[in-house]
């Protein structure tokens, strides 16, 4: 999402990550240069991170 709330970019996990895996890779090449944030989510828990792209 970007700071207006509107989604930019969306991606499963694919294949689906084993139980306790917790890394995952995001191609942001193609979003301009600014504040974004990723929700992480599953079943039971939901994550937001922020970063900035340069």
């Amino acid at each position: 999402m970007n700071v207006l709330g509107q989604t930019v970019q969306e991606e499963k996990a694919s294949p689906q990550p084993s139980p306790g895996e917790r890394e995952f890779t995001i191609n942001i090449k193609n979003l301009a240069a600014g504040i974004y944030f990723v929700q992480l989510s599953d079943q039971t828990q939901r994550s937001v991170l922020k970063f900035v792209k340069e």
